[in-house]
């Protein structure tokens, strides 16, 4: 009788692990799960820190979001319909694509950055496959995406008639997945600038599991592993900018914030001492996830520039 009951239970546990770790992969890959996009319950005090960060990322994704474009588009090698926000400049020093986050977008990961940006440089800003505009059903935290932005390079070397240095620019997500680029040979690209990404999927999802969830890796990453490529079509092995980057052919910038608790910043130590190409590392002081722009301005824009510099008085 007793082994009828362990064996009762067995499969219980059984069958409970396999919904857990269903929900689990539900919940990170499928873009279209209704988790991520619920407005805040309670907007904060705009009377307290917080609050007033709150309300001026807000305001200035307002303002990105205004700013005119032209709409661009290509097939992935999947067959997937992706789109670009295009914004010429005339007086262009540079090419920029901009690579957003994990359910992110250009205005938002961006908001910041882009009317920097514009200033002088011709800038792609894609929808990353799965959001926006852009067709998809999973994310994929890099697996794809960097197929998906060595394709948008290969598009933008067709509009850069003046032969531009192109620069490849991702924010947490797509910060990962343009140093997944870091070994290839994307057209017209002379460097990359990574803010706040990650070393490889299966190290963020063991963190945010950890984190939120108090959970331990085993068994929940190897069932999202196995889920991926039944489902989903892809490996999470494929998703790991840290091996990307030890056999790097490009200049690269890092940026992270102090107190990022969504990606750690171990992960941005981590890739810089796995890089082998010249590279530099900046660390902003109290910046939250994806936020080091907004918390430090000044030297932000003097690194992003600084980097331009001595990359282009390279070539």
């Amino acid at each position: 009788m007793i082994w009828k009951i362990l064996l009762i239970l067995l499969g219980i546990l059984i069958i409970a692990t396999f919904i857990i770790c269903r929900f689990f992969f539900r919940f990170a890959v499928v873009a279209d799960n209704g988790k991520w996009d619920q407005p805040p319950a309670k907007e904060p005090d705009p009377g307290t820190p917080k609050g007033r960060a709150y309300y001026e990322r807000k305001r200035k994704k307002q303002e990105a979001e205004e700013i005119p474009y032209e709409d661009a588009w290509i097939v992935s090698k999947d067959g997937l319909k992706l789109h670009a926000r295009y914004y010429p400049n005339e007086k262009a020093e540079r090419i920029v694509i901009l690579c957003h986050g994990y359910h992110g977008s250009v205005a938002a990961d961006f908001a910041f950055i882009l009317p920097m940006l514009k200033r002088d440089c011709e800038i792609l800003a894609i929808d990353e496959r799965a959001h926006g505009e852009s067709e998809g059903k999973y994310i994929t935290f890099g697996a794809k995406e960097k197929q998906d932005i060595h394709d948008w390079a290969d598009y933008m070397a067709q509009k850069n008639t003046r032969g531009l240095p192109v620069y490849l620019f991702g924010v947490s997500m797509g910060a990962a997945s343009v140093l997944m680029n870091a070994d290839t040979d994307p057209a017209g690209v002379k460097g990359i600038i990574a803010d706040c990404g990650y070393t490889n999927m299966h190290d963020i999802i063991c963190d945010v599991q950890k984190a939120w969830y108090k959970l331990p890796a085993f068994p929940g990453v190897n069932m999202m592993a196995f889920n991926c490529r039944l489902s989903a079509g892809f490996s999470m092995k494929d998703a790991d900018a840290r091996s990307a980057v030890k056999r790097a052919k490009l200049p690269v910038l890092f940026i992270h914030g102090t107190s990022d608790h969504f990606v750690p910043v171990h992960h941005t130590e981590q890739n810089a001492a796995a890089c082998v190409s010249r590279h530099r590392t900046v660390y902003v002081e109290d910046a939250s996830h994806a936020a080091s722009a907004q918390k430090d301005p000044v030297l932000y824009e003097r690194e992003v520039r600084s980097f331009f510099s001595q990359t282009e008085a390279d070539l």
